[in-house]
């Protein structure tokens, strides 16, 4: 999940508070550890996931037969890297037309990310269809990758938008703690 609202100032008190949540929920378990996720630390899945998460057949109960398993925050300058491999298509705010595999584009967006990851500094892309340059960060991705302070990643859980969730977590987020998170997905 990505919060695109959140700056530089409230991202590790706003990270605190989605954590916090999760474990009131028992939606995490709150003894942190390196196991859960890779490089770094995280939370590992909490009781209440079998509760609310309806597996298909062909599907692991991941909260309990995964060793790579977890919630981990990033709250600092955050690219979802995971979605390059799977990227579908990025839509320009100016006149909405959606590019698909444009080089243009994408190596554009590649170079917003070097900027924003290595000076903190949000490029513009120029759109190749209508030509109006447009901050990165302001463009449509899909997956969603990011370029913002505050990024919760949930190694090896289903999708947020399954239809196997009989919760949504993002709501629950952003009806207990009014905050509007993105959601991002990605492989290794």
């Amino acid at each position: 999940m990505i919060d695109h609202n959140a700056t530089p100032d409230d991202a590790a008190s706003i990270g605190d508070a989605v954590i916090e949540l999760l474990i009131s929920e028992r939606m995490l378990l709150d003894t942190p550890n390196s196991e859960c996720v890779l490089n770094g630390v995280g939370y590992p899945p909490g009781p209440r996931l079998s509760e609310i998460y309806n597996f298909a057949d062909r599907e692991l109960a991941f909260w309990s037969e995964l060793t790579v398993n977890g919630v981990k925050v990033h709250a600092e300058r955050y690219v979802n890297f995971f979605a390059f491999p799977v990227f579908e298509h990025a839509i320009c705010p100016a006149c909405k037309t959606l590019f698909s595999d444009d080089e243009s584009v994408m190596d554009q967006l590649y170079d917003c990310v070097g900027h924003f990851i290595n000076d903190d500094r949000l490029n513009s892309l120029r759109c190749p269809k209508c030509s109006v340059p447009t901050r990165c960060d302001h463009w449509t991705t899909k997956p969603d990758v990011g370029l913002s302070y505050l990024g919760i990643e949930f190694w090896n859980w289903a999708p947020l938008s399954h239809s196997g969730w009989t919760l949504s977590i993002p709501e629950l987020i952003s009806n207990r703690l009014g905050r509007t998170m993105s959601n991002g997905w990605g492989k290794l």
